[in-house]
């Protein structure tokens, strides 16, 4: 399976024009602060939830993508 993984909602409807097979992926997270690590998807999505958790209460259920892991 192919991913384009996009940089926001905005990107969706550019890169539909393109026709280019694959899955649509849209990451509204900007990765500009906090910890990225993680060797493999799944601990680099935990990493995201545990940062935006404890520095944004951000609500853990609604931020991992578990469909992908």
């Amino acid at each position: 399976m192919i991913y384009h993984i996009l940089n926001g909602d905005a990107m969706i409807d550019r890169f539909e024009g393109l026709n280019l097979s694959g899955e649509m992926l849209s990451m509204r997270e900007c990765l500009i602060e906090g910890d990225l690590g993680g060797n493999t998807l799944e601990e680099f999505i935990n990493t995201r939830t545990r940062y935006l958790t404890i520095h944004h209460g951000a609500d853990p259920n609604n931020y991992a993508i578990t469909e992908l892991i």
